[in-house]
Formats: structure tokens, sequence, C-alpha cells
């Protein structure tokens, strides 16, 4: 009070009398609701930067009013909340407190600096009372402000900036630069990232130190010796050289770049790297200095930016373990499995052994041409089942990978990078890294989703997939095979995921992704519908099914 009095020139009128009881939580609320408001009339300086900056504020105020007058405010958070968007999201269990009694004392600047210790560790004194104040025991789910790095009000440009800025670790931070999610880093999941750049890495994203951030992303594979990429490069010229290509090739993902670095935290103490990327968006897109070559010769051009940014060395064949897939997304079936003579998959030739020579002689794009054609499911130049021609079976997959393993599809690219001038497909890797520059946030949605039974295909009872579902309800399975065939029945092969996303994926997901076979490529349902999800915890990408014959099934 004696701030808004000093500072804010809120009048002595406006207040309400020095003795003042308040009978009600809501009361109280509501009296809060009206001082905010004063504040805003009142004071003169520093309190609004523009016209918008004025109106939102008002706005928000008049909302916190209208809901203090509508009891909501006391409602927050607990069991008896009926009105917000976190009552839909989650189970409150703390028991209501009593709206008309239950006021504590509370202290604003209640921190472990002012709570006094003995020897002991026993908390002897609290200090440091003078922003004490009452208020209702709804206060205990508001969290104390010194528990956040940085507190919301305090950021520059409001409070949706900083919100932005807490991110979801699953997912990497952003597409071009920062291109690891910190769990991948933490769990070093198909990754061997050296110290103190991996903690570094974790620690810059989490803090919204963004320059920091890339610097550590440059060196966390240990490639940077004495200041110098491989190439001799530094790491500013290198950022330089990657931020250039983005702009010229990948218009809207680096429009988004741009953005998010824009709001680095003024703690970031390489805030060179981030002013590289902001002088390279000043430059115009179409006066960049960039050779004109053709698309194919672009596509190549970024297999090799691909390679310097996943920063791993080049791979030898030599030393190939042939009992696991020699690439997790498209060259995904051992070379033991197709050696096997006892595998159950049904191979034809000539293409089980090209497969096998083009991955040992380091053909890949040859390897991946045998991939498709391996099953004996192109029938004039057509996917089985389908209209699709290789070619664009091949985009639709990698559209899909790159949306929801865009990790893995980096990495499978920085591992294609390396085939043989030998290779008779290089077509087929150009596509691929055609495909990462796409855009492809709107296939992002169907990485979750629920669908039911359609009754205009007959390919799931063709396949005997029905008869699948039954039987795995009464029996178990196990995802962890190298090879991810879980379950056969008829000519009906279930597979799930990636090894590095389904290591420890149960027979009860299986059946969840059978239903979703049955569900999607389908037979017609008869009386019954199976309604299910293609989501699980365990298995980001379980979606991506095979249905015997139709080899890349339907996702």
């Amino acid at each position: 009070m004696n701030n808004m009095f000093q500072l804010s020139n809120v009048p002595s009128s406006v207040f309400t009398a020095e003795v003042t009881a308040y009978s009600t939580g809501d009361e109280w609320y509501t009296m809060l609701a009206e001082r905010k408001m004063s504040t805003l009339v009142f004071q003169h300086n520093d309190m609004i930067s523009s016209e918008d900056d004025c109106r939102t504020k008002y706005i928000a105020r008049k909302l916190f009013h209208r809901l203090a007058g509508q009891n909501g405010l006391t409602k927050f958070g607990l069991p008896d909340d009926d009105w917000s968007a976190s009552s839909e999201l989650s189970n409150a269990t703390l028991s209501s407190p009593d709206n008309s009694g239950s006021f504590r004392l509370w202290s604003d600047d209640f921190r472990p600096v002012n709570v006094l210790i003995n020897d002991d560790s026993d908390v002897v004194g609290a200090i440091d009372w003078e922003f004490a104040h009452l208020g209702p025991s709804q206060f205990t789910l508001d969290p104390s402000w010194w528990l956040l790095l940085e507190v919301p009000e305090m950021s520059d440009d409001g409070i949706e900036d900083w919100a932005t800025l807490n991110i979801d670790e699953t997912r990497a931070p952003e597409t071009l630069f920062l291109d690891i999610s910190v769990q991948r880093v933490l769990a070093r999941t198909g990754l061997d990232p050296v110290e103190p750049w991996a903690t570094s890495y974790v620690n810059a994203v989490r803090d919204g130190r963004l320059g920091d951030a890339i610097w550590a992303r440059y060196h966390i594979f240990g490639n940077v010796v004495n200041g110098k990429l491989e190439d001799g490069s530094t790491v500013l010229h290198s950022l330089e050289e990657e931020a250039v290509r983005y702009k010229k090739l990948a218009s809207k993902e680096w429009a988004d770049a741009v953005q998010y670095y824009k709001r680095t935290s003024s703690a970031d103490t390489h805030p060179e790297v981030i002013e590289v990327i902001l002088q390279v968006d000043k430059k115009d897109r179409l006066k960049i200095e960039i050779l004109d070559i053709s698309i194919m010769e672009i596509s190549r051009l970024i297999l090799g930016i691909v390679v310097l940014a996943w920063r791993t060395p080049a791979l030898s064949t030599a030393n190939i373990n042939e009992t696991r897939p020699f690439e997790q997304l498209f060259l995904d079936i051992s070379i033991g499995t197709v050696l096997d003579l006892n595998n159950s998959l049904q191979l034809v030739e000539p293409w089980a052994s090209e497969y096998v020579s083009s991955i040992r002689e380091a053909r890949f794009g040859d390897a991946l041409w045998a991939r498709y054609h391996m099953f004996g499911t192109i029938v004039d130049g057509l996917v089985e089942g389908s209209n699709q021609t290789v070619m664009e079976a091949l985009e639709e997959s990698a559209m899909e990978y790159k949306a929801t393993v865009p990790d893995d599809y980096r990495h499978a690219l920085s591992v294609y990078a390396n085939t043989s001038n030998n290779d008779k497909h290089r077509d087929v890797l150009d596509l691929l890294s055609a495909v990462h520059l796409r855009d492809v946030s709107h296939l992002k949605e169907r990485a979750t989703f629920g669908i039911k039974c359609d009754i205009g295909h007959n390919e799931a009872y063709r396949y005997n997939c029905l008869r699948l579902i039954e039987l795995m309800s009464t029996s178990r399975a196990y995802i962890g095979a190298h090879d991810r065939t879980i379950f056969r029945y008829g000519n009906c092969h279930l597979r799930v995921g990636t090894l590095t996303h389904a290591p420890d994926v149960t027979y009860w997901t299986a059946h969840s992704v059978a239903e979703l076979i049955e569900g999607h490529c389908t037979r017609e349902c008869c009386n019954h519908q199976l309604k299910t999800s293609g989501y699980s915890p365990a298995n980001r990408s379980h979606r991506k099914v095979c249905l015997s014959s139709k080899v890349w099934g339907c996702s």
C-alpha cells in the first residue's frame, strides 16, 4: 500500500478504511482487483509502453475483477474449479480451504536468504517482514517467485515470450541450429556427446541462453579442435555459411528460427552467435551469393550440411554389425535377417542379395531401392495395393519421418551422405535431402490421432489382420527384436517404430497398433467398431506399421 501511495500516485481516498475486515476470500480478491486497476489509472511513469500495452493491461485487470466477482479466483486449481482450462487437464486433490475463515499470514519476500538456521540446520527465525500481509489460504497454490530462474513479469517482451522459453524437453528446441532435444542429450540416445559441452548445451537451452546453446551444439561431439572444425573453418564462419544456406533454401523455417533467437536471455555469453544469424537475416535473400545449381546438386549440398550439423564421423561399412539394422528408418532390416534362410519375410531375388551387397559396398541409394523391391510387392513399377511409384512411396515415408522423428531423419541423411560413387540410385538420396528442406509442420498433428473402422477397403481382411488382433488378445509379444517383426499371422506382419523409440514396448502397445491397422487399412467392420489412438508414451512413432505386401503400411 505504501508503494502504491508513494510510487503510483494513488490518492489515499481510493484506499479502504485503515481497519477493514473481509469476510470471505472472494471479497479480498475483489479488493485486490480494484487496487490493481488503481495503479493503472494513477501511475504516470513506467506503467505502460504503448497503446496496445495499455489495452492489454486494462483488459487483464477487468477479467481479473470479473473472476473475483464470480468467485472464480477462490476456486482456481482446487476440486471445485469448474471454469479454468487447467481444471480439464488435472485432477485436483487438495481440499478447498474455508472461504470465510481460512486466512493466513503471508510474506512476499519469504525466500531462503531470509530464513535463519542453526548449526543443526534447524529453522530458528525469519527476517525482513516488511512485505508481510494477511491473505486467503488459496495463496498456497501460487509458486514462490524465487523458485523461478527468471520471473515472467521481468521479460522484456511480455509473459507470452517468457512462456515460449519454457521448452518441451522431448523435442528439439529449434529445427535448424538446435536440432537435438534436451532429453536425448541427457539419455545419450544414439549420441556420444562429450563434456562439458553436453551439460553446457542442456543448461543453456533450459536458461534460454540461445547463443551459448548453439556454441555448445557445435562443440558437443568433440569436433572442434583449437577453435577449428574438421574443414579448418571457425565456428562462427561455419555458422554463417549454414545460416546463409538456410536463408536461401528454407525460408519459413529460417523466419521461425530468427524470431526464436531474438528472444535469447540477457545472460547469454555468446551474443556474437545470435548476431551472426541476425546479420544474415538482414541480407536480401535473392542477392545472397550462392551458385546457381540444379535442385539435385542443391540436395547433395544439403547432405553435406547435414553431415556438418550432425557432427558424426564418417561411417565405415567394414565394421557393420550385421545382426542389427544398418539404419533405423529406411534400411531397417539387418543383413543377418535377410541371409537367414529360416526368416519369415518371404523375400525375393535378386533384390534380397542386392540389398545385402549394396549395404556392404556402401551403395545406399541402391540399398533403399532393393529394400522396396525385395518383398516382391512392386508390380509394373507400382507398390502393390496402391497407385504409388517407389519414389512416391519413399517421399511419403520421408515426410512422415521428418515430421515425427526429425533427429533420426537428420541422422539418416548424415549416414547416406557417405554413399559410394558407384551408387546407381543417387536420385533416391537426392529425394530424401530435398524432403529435408520442406515444411512438414502440417503432418505433425498426425503423430497422435484417433480413428475408427473404415468400411471402404478390404486389405486387413486379405492380410488376416483381424485374426492377428484376436490372437494378440490372448498371447503376449515382445517388441525388442532387432527387425521389429513382433507378431505374424498368415501374410500380416506387424512392425512398430524404430529401435531408438521402441526398445521396451510390450505387447499391450503392439495390440493397440494392431487395432490401428485394422481401423485404418480395414475390412468391413460388421457389427463392431475398433476405435484407438496411434500414440504411446513409450513409442512416439509406432503408427508407422507394416502390412505384409503393403510394405510401408498405412499412415
